[in-house]
């Protein structure tokens, strides 16, 4: 069943790093078994408060209904509609709202995984990857013209973070930066409108939000975390390149969560603010698609995922000055996560 199957890898993957030579596959386009259909989206979606631009997140279907794909909603027309069928490691929408960049396993490539870009509706994917090993974390630049991800290699083990135009056989491809065991990337890169990076990393016990130049220059510690039953997920630049949001997480020792803290710090990491703290209960599924916020193409609101039981994850909204708190996603049983808000 897909249910059981995509979970179980997509859980393994992401809770390690794997050293097995591969040979290249030159897919150009992800396969996957055959999917139950996407369902309609129903929930009470209230497009009034989200305000602008176009909202992607992945939902995963109640245990008992097998689906999980993406969704879009389009919040000027009110309308939402259903993308790519399947499992994706954590998309996200280019700037501009026309294009979705995300990582897929490919035919008979076990752990190998290669980055696609696709149009919003999830037509025209395209292989822009072919480097062997598993892509992972997936994002855009400001201006849409260029897209970042890592490959997790199966040659020396070492995770890449590459830069290059989002098409099939880039020019510009360059190497940003290199990770190597113990230390690991946990999460996408964003990207602020000065071109600075956002990371999120761990070794040795310790997660780690810094910074660096787009060249891999300048590397700048903003947070270290090494408390036990707290996480960290999901950095992303404000709008205006002034502000770093993030996600802390707090779980038992049975990995029940408790509540979560959205974020807000400078750029420096100084001036560290809890906008919301709402309880948060259950397990997910792991990753570092667990949990994700966004921010609104206004930089004035953001989007995160709230855990609320066992395999189940709503959207909500709040302020940027942290009120306004609103639910956005409600259908029962479901897991709403991997969000991204674009123009």
């Amino acid at each position: 069943m897909f249910r059981a199957i995509p979970h179980l890898i997509l859980l393994l993957l992401l809770g390690g790093w794997f050293s097995i030579s591969l040979f290249a596959c030159k897919s150009t386009s992800p396969s996957e078994p055959k999917l139950p259909t996407l369902p309609s989206l129903t929930d009470p979606i209230p497009y009034a408060r989200l305000g602008q631009g176009k909202l992607l997140f992945e939902r995963i279907g109640p245990t008992n209904n097998n689906y999980q794909g993406l969704y879009v909603l389009d919040i000027a027309n009110s309308r939402a509609s259903s993308s790519i069928n399947g499992t994706t490691e954590t998309p996200s929408l280019s700037p501009d709202g026309q294009k979705i960049i995300y990582a897929q396993s490919i035919p008979g490539g076990g752990i190998e995984w290669e980055t696609f870009v696709a149009n919003i509706d999830g037509s025209s994917p395209q292989n822009i990857s072919g480097i062997v090993g598993r892509d992972i974390y997936p994002s855009w630049s400001t201006n849409s013209l260029a897209v970042l991800f890592f490959v997790d290699s199966t040659v020396d083990g070492a995770v890449r973070l590459y830069r290059q135009s989002p098409v099939a056989t880039p020019s510009n491809r360059v190497e940003i930066t290199k990770f190597n065991p113990p230390r690991i990337p946990l999460g996408s890169a964003s990207v602020s409108p000065t071109e600075r990076l956002v990371l999120i990393s761990h070794g040795e016990s310790i997660v780690e939000i810094h910074t660096m130049n787009m060249n891999g220059t300048d590397p700048k510690l903003l947070v270290s975390n090494s408390t036990a039953g707290k996480s960290l997920y999901s950095p992303v630049w404000s709008r205006d390149g002034q502000k770093i949001a993030y996600i802390a997480a707090y779980q038992d020792a049975n990995g029940q969560y408790n509540s979560l803290d959205i974020m807000l710090m400078s750029v420096d990491g100084s001036n560290q603010v809890v906008l919301a703290a709402p309880q948060a209960s259950g397990r997910g599924y792991g990753g570092q698609g667990e949990l994700s916020l966004s921010w609104s193409p206004d930089g004035s609101k953001i989007v995160f995922n709230r855990p609320e039981g066992d395999l189940v994850s709503h959207l909500y909204l709040i302020n940027a000055d942290g009120s306004g708190l609103v639910q956005v996603t409600s259908a029962a049983g479901v897991a709403d996560r991997n969000v991204s808000w674009a123009n």
